[in-house]
């Protein structure tokens, strides 16, 4: 069986075209994790890195891509970047490992901040095998008036940070498949109620990880490696 690869990948979405790096581990049509990434990340990002190693010991693919106007692909980062725009991405992205024979069907997502919020939006309407989410807003006005204290208020188009007033939490009740929630409770940009909100809506399979104290990246390597080690855990068992 050949060992795992790392392949450059591109694929449209809308009127751009976005970059990625599928991690295949190997093993004959690996189900899919698709990660994605916060407001002002991109793919480098080290979490998902190291959810995409973790994962392939699992023999579970990992695309990591990065949205319209971040990092590689193309695209103004502020003209680009909208929430639909950014649903719009995660779509094209699950199309086109769709498109791949190479690929099972089995496909799981991991967002973290933003990109929770947006997998959570997408998996609502198209229920995955399993979703991990690390400090994804729930209230879009809050985390508006976030961004406007904020040194990075400028880097934001108008059109956006009204799309985002208008994004309301998820319905309650809504199912988007067996779902982990994980939450720094030191969490300054995005506070943890926004966590709780998420895990009190959602109904079906669920469980919630709560980080004492921590902050919004989870740059304590201790707390960083126990959401590694759960969330993989999690993703994995629901695509075997």
């Amino acid at each position: 069986m050949p060992g795992p690869l790392q392949e450059n990948i591109s694929f449209p979405s809308g009127a751009y075209t976005l970059s990625g790096v599928l991690h295949l581990p190997g093993n004959p049509r690996p189900p899919l994790v698709i990660g994605l990434h916060g407001l002002f990340a991109d793919k480098s990002s080290p979490k998902q890195r190291a959810l995409a190693e973790m994962l392939g010991r699992s023999g579970i693919a990992y695309l990591r891509f990065d949205h319209r106007g971040c990092g590689e692909s193309s695209g103004d980062f502020k003209a680009a970047t909208t929430f639909a725009g950014r649903c719009e991405d995660l779509l094209s992205a699950l199309a086109h490992a769709s498109s791949r024979p190479d690929l099972g069907p089995g496909r799981a997502l991991f967002g973290s901040s933003m990109g929770g919020s947006v997998s959570l939006a997408v998996a609502a309407r198209h229920p995955v095998n399993a979703i991990a989410v690390l400090a994804a807003p729930a209230f879009g006005a809050k985390l508006a008036e976030l961004i406007l204290r904020s040194e990075d208020a400028d880097r934001v188009s108008p059109e956006f940070m009204s799309e985002m007033r208008g994004l309301l939490p998820p319905e309650p009740g809504f199912r988007p498949g067996p779902l982990l929630v994980a939450h720094a409770e030191g969490d300054s940009v995005v506070p943890v109620e926004n966590g709780r909100e998420i895990f009190q809506r959602a109904s079906g399979e669920k469980k919630m990880l709560l980080y004492s104290g921590g902050d919004h990246g989870l740059t304590d390597p201790v707390l960083r490696n126990d959401f590694y080690f759960h969330a993989a855990r999690w993703l994995s068992r629901r695509l075997a």
